[in-house]
C-alpha cells in the first residue's frame, strides 16, 4: 500500500459500529501518537505481552502534555529557535 517497500512491524486495526467515525479518527490520531513517540516506539517494539504495551502506555501518558483540540491558538505560537 506504500509508495516504497517498508517493513511492517505494528498494525493496528479499529473495529467498531456505524456513526462513530470521528471518534474513530481520533482513536487513529492518538495511536500515531503514540508510534511516533520513539520512547514509546521502543518499549512496544520490546513488549512481550498485552500488560506491558499497557504499561508503556500509561507511562507515555503521565509523561505526555497534551493540548485539547479547539484550545490551541496557533497565533500565540512561538516558533523553535533555528539553532539550540
Amino acid at each position: 500500500l506504500t509508495e516504497v517497500p517498508v517493513p511492517t512491524r505494528f498494525l493496528f486495526l479499529l473495529l467498531g459500529p456505524m456513526g462513530n467515525q470521528n471518534k474513530f479518527h481520533e482513536i487513529g490520531r492518538s495511536i500515531a501518537t503514540l508510534m511516533s513517540d520513539e520512547i514509546f516506539h521502543d518499549v512496544a517494539y520490546h513488549a512481550h505481552n498485552r500488560e506491558d504495551l499497557l504499561a508503556g502506555i500509561d507511562e507515555f501518558l503521565d509523561q505526555v502534555t497534551v493540548l485539547p483540540p479547539g484550545e490551541w491558538d496557533p497565533s500565540i505560537r512561538i516558533e523553535p529557535p533555528h539553532s539550540v
